[in-house]
Protein backbone atom coordinates (compact mmCIF):
# COMPACT_ATOMS: atom_id res chain seq x y z
CA UNK A 1 0.00 0.00 0.00
CA UNK A 2 1.11 3.19 -1.08
CA UNK A 3 2.08 6.75 1.37
CA UNK A 4 -1.48 8.28 -0.47
CA UNK A 5 -2.94 5.33 -0.30
CA UNK A 6 -2.35 4.50 3.41
CA UNK A 7 -3.11 8.16 4.14
CA UNK A 8 -6.50 8.06 3.19
CA UNK A 9 -7.57 5.03 4.43
CA UNK A 10 -6.18 6.06 8.17
CA UNK A 11 -8.03 9.83 7.26
CA UNK A 12 -11.15 8.20 7.98
CA UNK A 13 -10.17 6.55 11.04
CA UNK A 14 -9.06 9.56 12.84
CA UNK A 15 -12.16 11.68 11.65
CA UNK A 16 -13.80 9.08 13.39
CA UNK A 17 -12.34 9.06 16.26
CA UNK A 18 -11.93 12.93 16.72
CA UNK A 19 -15.49 13.10 15.99
CA UNK A 20 -16.44 10.01 18.96
CA UNK A 21 -14.03 11.53 21.32
CA UNK A 22 -15.58 15.05 21.06
CA UNK A 23 -19.08 13.79 21.54
CA UNK A 24 -18.09 11.88 24.59
CA UNK A 25 -16.61 15.32 26.01
CA UNK A 26 -19.85 17.06 24.89
CA UNK A 27 -21.98 14.07 26.74
CA UNK A 28 -20.05 14.21 29.89
CA UNK A 29 -20.18 18.49 29.91
CA UNK A 30 -24.09 18.38 29.67
CA UNK A 31 -25.32 14.43 30.14
CA UNK A 32 -29.63 13.91 29.70
CA UNK A 33 -30.99 15.93 32.62
CA UNK A 34 -34.45 14.74 33.45
CA UNK A 35 -35.56 17.94 35.40
CA UNK A 36 -35.40 19.88 32.02
CA UNK A 37 -38.74 20.68 30.33
CA UNK A 38 -40.22 22.32 27.86
CA UNK A 39 -38.32 24.87 26.02
CA UNK A 40 -35.45 24.46 29.11
CA UNK A 41 -34.25 20.94 27.15
CA UNK A 42 -32.95 23.79 23.96
CA UNK A 43 -29.70 22.91 23.27
CA UNK A 44 -28.78 20.24 25.85
CA UNK A 45 -28.52 16.64 25.13
CA UNK A 46 -31.35 14.14 24.27
CA UNK A 47 -31.78 11.00 26.11
CA UNK A 48 -29.61 8.65 23.94
CA UNK A 49 -27.63 11.38 22.25
CA UNK A 50 -24.35 9.66 22.96
CA UNK A 51 -25.41 6.21 21.43
CA UNK A 52 -27.20 7.41 18.58
CA UNK A 53 -24.30 9.61 17.76
CA UNK A 54 -21.55 7.13 17.72
CA UNK A 55 -23.69 5.34 15.46
CA UNK A 56 -24.66 7.43 12.90
CA UNK A 57 -20.64 8.52 13.13
CA UNK A 58 -19.62 5.05 12.53
CA UNK A 59 -22.37 4.26 10.05
CA UNK A 60 -21.01 7.53 8.04
CA UNK A 61 -17.56 6.48 8.22
CA UNK A 62 -18.50 2.90 6.81
CA UNK A 63 -20.43 4.32 3.90
CA UNK A 64 -17.29 6.23 2.87
CA UNK A 65 -15.29 3.20 3.11
CA UNK A 66 -17.60 1.27 1.16
CA UNK A 67 -18.03 3.86 -1.62
CA UNK A 68 -14.39 5.18 -1.42
CA UNK A 69 -12.37 2.56 -0.96
CA UNK A 70 -9.11 4.89 -0.55
CA UNK A 71 -6.76 1.31 -0.51
CA UNK A 72 -7.29 1.60 -4.03
CA UNK A 73 -8.64 5.15 -5.08
CA UNK A 74 -6.28 6.56 -7.89
CA UNK A 75 -8.17 9.12 -9.20
CA UNK A 76 -11.61 7.95 -9.41
CA UNK A 77 -13.81 11.04 -9.92
CA UNK A 78 -16.84 8.67 -9.98
CA UNK A 79 -16.69 7.39 -6.67
CA UNK A 80 -16.03 10.85 -4.84
CA UNK A 81 -19.19 12.19 -7.28
CA UNK A 82 -21.39 9.21 -6.00
CA UNK A 83 -20.45 9.56 -2.59
CA UNK A 84 -20.69 12.82 -2.37
CA UNK A 85 -24.40 13.09 -4.05
CA UNK A 86 -25.22 10.29 -1.30
CA UNK A 87 -23.85 12.62 1.42
CA UNK A 88 -25.61 15.63 -0.23
CA UNK A 89 -29.14 15.01 1.48
CA UNK A 90 -28.14 13.55 4.55
CA UNK A 91 -25.89 16.29 5.29
CA UNK A 92 -29.30 18.84 4.69
CA UNK A 93 -31.06 16.34 6.80
CA UNK A 94 -28.69 16.67 9.49
CA UNK A 95 -28.76 20.21 9.45
CA UNK A 96 -32.54 20.69 9.74
CA UNK A 97 -32.74 18.53 12.62
CA UNK A 98 -29.55 20.25 14.28
CA UNK A 99 -31.89 23.13 15.46
CA UNK A 100 -32.42 23.14 19.42
CA UNK A 101 -29.73 19.96 19.53
CA UNK A 102 -27.21 19.39 22.17
CA UNK A 103 -23.51 19.14 21.73
CA UNK A 104 -23.38 16.13 20.39
CA UNK A 105 -25.78 16.05 17.57
CA UNK A 106 -23.66 19.53 16.84
CA UNK A 107 -20.41 17.62 16.72
CA UNK A 108 -22.31 14.61 14.51
CA UNK A 109 -23.62 17.82 11.46
CA UNK A 110 -19.88 19.29 11.98
CA UNK A 111 -18.50 15.99 11.15
CA UNK A 112 -20.74 15.77 8.18
CA UNK A 113 -20.28 19.22 6.78
CA UNK A 114 -16.26 18.37 7.29
CA UNK A 115 -16.69 14.81 4.88
CA UNK A 116 -18.98 17.08 2.65
CA UNK A 117 -16.44 19.53 2.16
CA UNK A 118 -13.88 16.89 2.11
CA UNK A 119 -15.56 14.96 -0.95
CA UNK A 120 -16.54 18.14 -2.53
CA UNK A 121 -12.58 19.27 -2.94
CA UNK A 122 -11.47 15.02 -3.86
CA UNK A 123 -14.17 15.13 -6.81
CA UNK A 124 -12.92 18.72 -7.52
CA UNK A 125 -9.11 16.94 -7.56
CA UNK A 126 -9.75 13.89 -8.82
CA UNK A 127 -12.20 15.18 -11.84
CA UNK A 128 -9.58 17.95 -12.90
CA UNK A 129 -6.16 15.25 -12.83
CA UNK A 130 -8.60 12.89 -14.77
CA UNK A 131 -9.69 15.29 -17.12
CA UNK A 132 -5.93 16.53 -17.90
CA UNK A 133 -4.47 13.01 -18.51
CA UNK A 134 -7.87 11.95 -20.59
CA UNK A 135 -6.77 15.16 -22.77
CA UNK A 136 -3.05 14.86 -22.72
CA UNK A 137 -3.72 10.41 -24.28
CA UNK A 138 -5.93 11.87 -26.75
CA UNK A 139 -3.67 14.63 -28.22
CA UNK A 140 -0.86 11.65 -28.25
CA UNK A 141 -2.79 9.49 -29.87
CA UNK A 142 -3.59 12.22 -32.35
CA UNK A 143 0.18 13.01 -32.77
CA UNK A 144 1.01 9.57 -32.47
Amino acid sequence: MSRKQWFGTVLLFIVWVATTLEMVRGWRNDPYNPALKGTDTYFHNAPGALGWGVLFTTIDIAVLYAVLRPWSYYRSWRRALATLLLFTPWAFLNGITVVHAGSVRFTHILSVLVIWLGLALLFAVSGVVSFAQWRQAREAAAAG
